[in-house]
């Protein structure tokens, strides 16, 4: 296993589980560069996987309504993006499907700290995004992103324009999946 975070002597099955656990590149900002980073995230439990040979890469477009739940009223600017989704009133598969109905290249959802109060997740925790027994059939991949992370992309979407979204410094692109590459094995 080549990858520079694992012990050299790894079984390629034991490298797979590595970068799956340490999948610190998922879901990473790459512009504008006050955020471009990485984000902690939690994967979904169905959709595509996030070892990938090619990463879902696009610019965050806010869903209308953010809820994610209906087919969003700005499904032409979702059209090959990545969509940024509401946690609460409908599952995950849900707002996933609905998104790439759409035509959303992926998905990212904000956990939601009004929901703290009635679930053991503290709005900042993340866990497995769950299939509600019909996410067989998607084929995007979505994360789960903190409340804080977020409410500071809404923020800066706020003040983005999608008719001149590759000269903007107030919008975002994001890429989600791990770039997998055969010399991590070798």
């Amino acid at each position: 296993c080549n990858h520079f975070f694992a012990p050299a002597n790894m079984s390629p099955a034991l490298c797979l589980l590595f970068l799956l656990l340490s999948c610190g590149v998922c879901f990473r900002v790459e512009t504008p560069l006050r955020l471009a980073g990485s984000y902690a995230f939690s994967a979904a439990a169905f959709g595509l996987p996030y070892i990938t040979v090619a990463p879902a890469r696009g610019w965050l477009v806010a869903m209308e309504p953010l809820h994610g739940c209906t087919p969003p009223v700005n499904s032409d600017l979702v059209r090959g993006k990545i969509a940024l989704s509401s946690r609460g009133q409908c599952s995950f598969v849900t707002k996933v499907r609905t998104a790439e109905e759409a035509g959303a290249a992926g998905v990212v959802i904000i956990n939601n700290p009004d929901l703290t109060s009635i679930t053991s997740h503290d709005s900042r925790e993340l866990f497995v995004m769950s299939d509600d027994g019909h996410g067989s059939t998607v084929r995007i991949r979505s994360v789960l992103i903190t409340a804080d992370a977020g409410a500071l992309f809404l923020d800066v979407l706020r003040n983005c324009s999608a008719q001149s979204l590759p000269q903007q410094s107030n919008c975002i692109m994001v890429s989600l999946g791990y770039p997998l590459e055969y010399h991590y094995f070798t």
